[in-house]
């Protein structure tokens, strides 16, 4: 968190300032939304929005494994729209709760299968659509990542299967 303390000086912050002004800084600091570029003791690199001395509003975070996470934060979660670029090549772009994928979202991996639809928990539930690297798609209900309920695949050959899944 060295750069936070060049955060805190660019922001008037010294030590030669008197207790009440270092109160004020404080207060501004806790308040408003600021600018920040950092490293954590992890290794991971944030730069965006900061406010109450966590990640909040818009900003980037590229994980020390490699991974960059470009979009919305509220209290060092991402939390709203945002994109991951995994290191693996797949690609996520939608909503976020809580470091997780939730709500509306799509994935492009790197096998070349597209995702689009909802999620939960970071994980593939509900309505959704699937074209698959061989040339399936598949239209409607998933479950824990898996397809299950009603839908219809439309096979690279043709074939089309419509009905329930288990």
């Amino acid at each position: 968190f060295n750069n936070i303390i060049e955060a805190y000086e660019e922001s008037g912050y010294r030590n030669d300032r008197s207790e009440e002004e270092c109160r004020e800084i404080r207060e501004r600091l806790e308040s408003e939304r600021i600018f920040v570029r950092f490293e954590d003791l992890t290794g991971n690199v944030y730069e965006g929005e900061w406010k109450k001395f966590r990640t909040d509003g818009k900003g980037k975070m590229i994980f020390k494994n490699g991974d960059v996470y470009e979009g919305e934060w509220k209290g060092d979660k991402a939390e709203g729209k945002g994109k991951m670029v995994y290191r693996i090549g797949d690609v996520y772009e939608g909503n976020w709760k809580n470091n997780q994928r939730e709500g509306k979202g799509k994935i492009i991996w790197k096998s070349g299968s597209v995702y689009e639809g909802d999620w939960t928990g970071d994980k593939i539930e509900g309505k959704g659509k699937m074209l698959f690297c061989q040339g399936h798609v598949y239209e409607g209900d998933w479950k824990d990542n898996v397809i299950e309920g009603k839908g219809k695949m439309i096979y690279s050959d043709g074939d089309v299967y419509e009905g329930e899944w288990k």
